[in-house]
């Protein structure tokens, strides 16, 4: 099996050395796990991508799933490696493999478990020379600059060495029906089938390219909807609890206000009533008099304010009679 080492855009957040293990010939995971990304300071920009890279010698497999449990919500996975182009050459490039939603677990509301698989066939013949296989994390929970990644396995079929051997060419040029066909004839026939054969895979290549490619965009909208939505819903939340707070505010303001309002009507009463009552003006005049009456003597004084006070008095306990 080819030497597969390991990188990412974001640093890790501890000083342990972390390095791509081999379960078995077809398994391979990151040792430390779990593990956290943290995304470089001064540049959010930055994509949260993890890779796993056979630069001596490309992967050659039949089949491959990855096993992810992590803090974001979707993953988005790409290979690069050697594939077939329209006529039917070998060129070097990328390939966008799907966008994947994860499942909530249950033990931990802010882990998701994506199990993505892909086969090597006409949709990924990336897959049977490949040398980088890419993953971007999107949709982060909690904490936007650290990633969560609890589990990480690349599980993947190797394929049988190639037996580029005369004795096994042989065998194989033997083993072709050739259907009593023979010649130039042949040769055309299987040029003609594997052009068509070549043209149909690549239309139908673009076209799932151009359908994931507007489902990956959905997706993206749909969770910046998402974020929005509760964004909104927390900031209605605090309006409402603000509005709840002036409204209480107005409401003791108001019944204080109705207090003083209750008392000034009760006081106006009891001053109409007093203007009213003959006896109550006869003593105000009285007490006027005095005031102004400076020949009086003090005792005089006295005597005559002593007879208003208990006048006064005669008057309340006939109005409270």
């Amino acid at each position: 099996m080819s030497a597969v080492t390991w990188c990412s855009s974001w640093s890790v957040s501890t000083n342990v050395n972390v390095h791509v293990q081999l379960l078995n010939e077809s398994v391979a995971t990151l040792s430390s796990l779990p593990l956290h990304l943290t995304r470089p300071e001064g540049d959010a920009s930055v994509p949260c991508q993890l890779s796993l890279l056979w630069a001596q010698q490309p992967l050659r497999c039949t089949q491959l799933q990855l096993e992810v449990q992590c803090s974001a919500r979707h993953v988005e996975v790409y290979a690069e490696g050697t594939r077939h182009n329209l006529l039917g050459e070998m060129e070097k490039g990328e390939v966008y493999l799907g966008t994947f939603r994860g499942t909530k677990k249950s033990s931990e509301p802010q882990l998701f478990a994506m199990s993505p698989s892909f086969t090597s066939n006409k949709d990924c013949d990336v897959l049977k020379s490949l040398q980088t296989l890419r993953i971007k994390f999107v949709s982060l929970m909690r904490d936007k600059s650290v990633l969560n990644l609890q589990e990480f396995r690349c599980i993947f079929n190797p394929m049988e060495p190639e037996d580029t051997s005369t004795a096994g060419l042989t065998g194989k040029i033997a083993g072709l029906d050739l259907n009593g066909v023979s010649g130039g004839a042949l040769d055309m026939q299987m040029l003609l089938k594997g052009f068509q054969q070549t043209v149909e895979r690549e239309m139908e290549t673009k076209i799932t390219r151009v359908m994931d490619a507007k489902i990956s965009a959905l997706v993206q909208r749909l969770a910046l909807s998402e974020q929005a939505l509760l964004h909104l819903h927390k900031k209605m939340d605090t309006k409402d609890a603000h509005v709840q707070g002036s409204l209480n505010e107005m409401k003791q303001k108001f019944w204080q206000l109705e207090d003083q309002l209750s008392q000034f009507s009760v006081a106006k009463e009891v001053e109409r009533e007093r203007k009213d009552d003959p006896d109550y003006a006869r003593t105000i005049a009285a007490k006027r008099r005095i005031v102004s009456n400076q020949g009086v003597s003090p005792s005089h004084g006295k005597q005559a304010t002593v007879a208003l006070g208990v006048r006064e008095l005669q008057i309340l306990v006939k109005r409270l009679e």
